[in-house]
């Protein structure tokens, strides 16, 4: 596990703490001051998100396979444990709309007792207000999914590219080697060829030179071979 990793687990732990501390202080909250907490787990929960995203690229740039296989086991409890606190946060949410809706149908102001509905189509819009509210809140999940899914995707594509790149350079470098190999070869080529031609002329120079011999002795035998005429 490599150091960076460690730091954004770290600073996850402290963001996935303070998110649920803020979401058990929530439901004793009203008004401005719960709206401002329920913003304020919504921005730590995109921090939280990204913070899983870095440890995402750091756990696939991993060689080790082993090392590999717990992060990834780590990542996956960390992304169920921010799909939980989403949820818990749409809950909240809904809750403070609903209470927010029925003060408004009840006709309840400030700290004013509530007084009950005495209309059954008041009853009745509260309901269809909370499941307009809940299939609102499916459509962001499902949408909150597909851009998951889409950035994981653009992460595990660029993490391919890099592959690639890597290949290639390692490939360019290989072709490099080979085409040095080669001149180096052709240049001892070269120095073998000259030196055999050089030896090929050494060895006619040392036959002719041998023939001459030859030849002079075989001059002088016949010479003295020959009858001699007296004066």
């Amino acid at each position: 596990m490599s150091e960076l990793f460690r730091n954004y687990e770290e600073e996850y732990f402290e963001l996935s703490n303070g998110i649920k501390r803020q979401l058990a202080d929530v439901k004793n909250q009203t008004g401005d001051s719960k709206q401002k907490t329920l913003r304020k787990i919504e921005r730590d929960l995109e921090s939280a998100n990204k913070n899983i995203k870095q440890m995402n690229l750091e756990m696939q740039s991993t060689v080790d396979i082993k090392g590999k296989e717990q992060l990834k086991n780590k990542l996956k409890t960390y992304k169920q444990d921010v799909s939980n606190l989403q949820k818990q946060l749409e809950m909240a949410r809904i809750q403070s709309k609903g209470s927010a809706a029925r003060d408004q149908l009840l006709g309840t102001e400030g700290d004013e007792e509530l007084q009950f509905a005495s209309s059954e189509d008041h009853r009745n819009r509260l309901i269809q207000s909370t499941k307009v509210l809940e299939r609102s809140n499916d459509t962001l999940n499902r949408a909150s999914q597909i851009l998951d899914e889409t950035e994981q995707i653009g992460i595990d594509s660029a993490i391919k590219l890099r592959e690639q790149g890597d290949q290639i350079r390692g490939t360019r470098d290989k072709l490099y080697d080979v085409d040095t190999e080669i001149k180096q070869g052709g240049r001892i080529l070269g120095r073998m060829s000259r030196r055999e031609i050089l030896n090929k002329i050494i060895i006619v120079g040392v036959i002719l030179f041998l023939l001459v011999i030859i030849g002079v002795i075989l001059f002088f035998i016949i010479y003295n071979a020959l009858p001699k005429s007296s004066n």
